[in-house]
């Protein structure tokens, strides 16, 4: 999202900080209940209502975020983390959102092309500064301010001088500086516009699509799969997946075509980079299998047109988790 879908609204620091907070307050409220309630070893259950309630909050919030559907599904299906208790909202929830959202700021506005964010705060644009050219949609130039002052600054200094390596010499400081500027200008952001909040209407079929789908795969890898197969398909991805179809359903991400071709790419790359790194010898560093991974699902997904951020997440799951990495070729399935 943060890198590959940057214009998106669920991608805005926003959307990323607080969406992937509320997840993980969700998360951590619901299976306190369970435990209250006596049902902690409901799991398929637990995850179904951490899922849809993050979207429910998140949609009230105005911060949809599909990560933190997964950030929910993490904390309520593995039972290590319970004991964590709120913990888990400050980290990893709250802290590696900031590292994230903090890393996309300084690599994307790096690009000519690309300007992030294009808002901070959902509730009222960034008010436009003077003489700054906003993004466009046609042509994705970003905001760029009008030096008005590098004209001046060159006559009055061929006017002291004759030497034209040092007129060379200010023009490249006035270029520099010019550069800096307009980067540190994209940290404004572009001056868009939130989407309006949906309706409680919708809020509700959001809830009911999602517990619906979460319970149904949490159902089957609870009575079928798993017994019969050891298999498991109630993972982290789908509940970042729910978030998109159910609570962004027009979405170009959200789309059947990128939810199945962009997910099982994921797990593709992700099959293929830890077999890859095991014949180097190398697949002890884990941190650098995971990224790999993850940044390629992202650039075959951008070359094939088919962007679903849930992929980036299953195929960090293969790599960080050595029972799935046991599956081999059928994780892919």
């Amino acid at each position: 999202l943060l890198f590959s879908a940057i214009k998106a609204p669920v991608a805005q620091p926003y959307n990323t900080l607080c969406g992937n907070a509320v997840g993980a307050v969700v998360g951590v409220c619901v299976v306190g209940c369970m435990e209250v309630f006596g049902y902690d070893d409901c799991f398929w259950l637990t995850g179904a209502l951490s899922v849809s309630l993050t979207i429910v909050a998140q949609e009230l919030f105005d911060a949809v975020h599909p990560p933190g559907g997964a950030t929910a599904l993490i904390f309520a299906l593995a039972m290590p983390l319970h004991k964590e208790h709120f913990v888990f909202v400050a980290c990893p929830a709250a802290i590696g959102a900031v590292i994230m959202v903090a890393i996309a700021l300084i690599v994307n506005n790096l690009a000519a092309e690309r300007a992030y964010p294009q808002w901070w705060w959902p509730y009222k644009p960034t008010p436009s500064v003077e003489g700054a050219i906003p993004v466009s949609a046609s042509s994705h130039e970003p905001m760029l301010l009008v030096d008005m002052v590098k004209d001046d600054s060159v006559e009055q200094f061929e006017e002291t001088t004759d030497t034209a390596a040092e007129n060379t010499e200010v023009e490249h400081c006035n270029a520099v500086s010019g550069a800096c500027e307009r980067y540190l200008h994209k940290f404004a952001g572009a001056g868009g516009e939130s989407p309006p909040k949906p309706k409680l209407s919708e809020t509700f079929f959001s809830f009911l699509g999602s517990f619906t789908g979460m319970a149904v795969l949490g159902l089957i890898s609870t009575y079928v799969l798993g017994p019969k197969f050891k298999l498991n398909v109630e993972v982290a991805a789908f509940g970042a997946m729910s978030v998109l179809i159910f609570s962004t359903p027009k979405a170009p991400l959200a789309q059947p075509a990128n939810a199945i071709i962009g997910n099982t790419l994921g797990g593709i790359i992700a099959v293929l980079v830890v077999e890859c790194m095991q014949l180097l010898g190398l697949e002890s560093h884990t941190s650098s299998c995971a990224a790999l991974s993850v940044a390629l699902t992202i650039a075959v997904q951008e070359q094939s047109n088919t962007v679903h951020p849930p992929g980036g997440a299953t195929a960090l799951l293969y790599v960080i988790t050595p029972p799935m990495q046991a599956l081999h070729q059928k994780f892919i399935f």
